[in-house]
């Protein structure tokens, strides 16, 4: 599937889900180990980056544990 195509569906399928879901949880964590509220302007940069690499390495944990029973 060239990429232009993929850009073009709109609904998300399993995976693409539990993947977000695995993101949302690891912000979740990362925020409350920190204390520091939800508020993005009162992080520094670095919060904001670690903040972004919670999700990023959470979508990716989550996809990776879906996979393991995917059906191909």
């Amino acid at each position: 599937m060239a990429i232009d195509d993929y850009k073009k569906i709109r609904n998300l399928d399993a995976y693409e889900l539990a993947a977000l879901d695995g993101g949302v949880d690891a912000v979740g964590e990362w925020i409350a180990e920190r204390g520091i509220g939800t508020e993005l302007s009162v992080y520094d940069e670095l919060d904001q980056r670690m903040l972004v690499k919670a999700a990023w390495e959470g979508c990716a944990r989550r996809l990776r544990e879906v996979l393991k029973e995917a059906p191909f």
